[in-house]
C-alpha cells in the first residue's frame, strides 16, 4: 500500500505522561526556591544586625550572603518558570503530528509547520525510554508554516526533533510513517 493510500497517522499528546515527567521537576525546583528564600531572609536579618553593630568583617559576610542568596533565588526561580512554561505549552498541544501521503503537519511548541516528504533527507533515533528522540533532517526552505526565521535556522542546522514523552502513539509509529511516506528513501536509524 502506498503512503498516499494509507489512513493518516495522527500523533496526539498524552497529557498524563507529560504531567508524570514535569510535575516532579517542578516540585524538586520549588524546594530550593523555598530554602534559598529562607536563607535570604536569614541573611537580611544578619545584615540588619551587622549594621546595628558595624564591624567590617560581619557586614561584608552578611552582605555577601544576602547577594549570593538573591542571585540563587533568581536563577532557580527563572529555571522553574521556564520549566513550568514548557510544561504548559506541551500540555496544550492536542495533535502533535499528522502524517499522510503529502507529508507531515506538526504543531511544535514554537509554531505550526508542514513538511512535504520530498523535504525529508534523513532521520535518526537517539536515546531510550523517556529520553528517546526522533530527529528529522529536512530542507528548511521547503517548510510551510509560521516558524520564525530563528527557528527555521535551528531546523536547518539541527533538524526537527520529536521527544518520546507524551507522544501517543510513540516514536516507532512516526518512524514507520517517515519510512512509508518517503517510499523507503529515508528509514530512521537508531544511533
Amino acid at each position: 500500500m502506498h503512503a498516499s493510500e494509507a489512513a493518516p497517522l495522527v500523533i496526539t499528546t498524552d497529557r498524563a505522561a507529560i504531567d508524570r515527567v514535569y510535575r516532579p521537576l517542578v516540585i524538586v525546583m520549588v524546594v530550593p526556591v523555598v530554602l534559598v528564600s529562607l536563607v535570604v531572609v536569614g541573611a537580611g536579618v544578619l545584615v540588619g544586625q551587622s549594621l546595628a553593630s558595624p564591624t567590617g568583617a560581619a557586614v561584608g559576610i552578611a552582605v555577601g550572603m544576602a547577594a549570593l542568596s538573591i542571585v540563587l533565588v533568581v536563577l532557580v526561580a527563572a529555571f522553574l518558570a521556564l520549566t513550568a512554561y514548557q510544561w504548559g505549552v506541551l500540555r496544550s498541544i492536542g495533535e502533535r503530528v499528522v502524517a499522510d501521503g503529502s507529508g507531515m503537519r506538526m504543531q511544535l511548541p514554537v509554531g505550526r509547520v508542514q513538511v512535504p516528504w520530498s523535504a525529508v533527507h534523513g532521520a535518526r533515533i537517539t536515546g531510550a525510554g523517556r529520553s528517546e528522540v526522533l530527529r528529522l533532517d529536512v530542507d528548511a526552505s521547503a517548510l510551510v508554516g509560521d516558524l520564525s526565521h530563528r527557528h527555521r535556522r535551528i531546523v536547518a542546522s539541527k533538524g526537527l526533533a520529536f521527544g518520546a514523552v507524551g507522544m501517543q502513539p510513540g516514536i516507532a509509529a512516526l518512524a514507520n510513517a517517515v519510512a512509508a511516506g518517503t517510499a523507503g528513501r529515508v528509514v530512521p536509524q537508531r544511533r
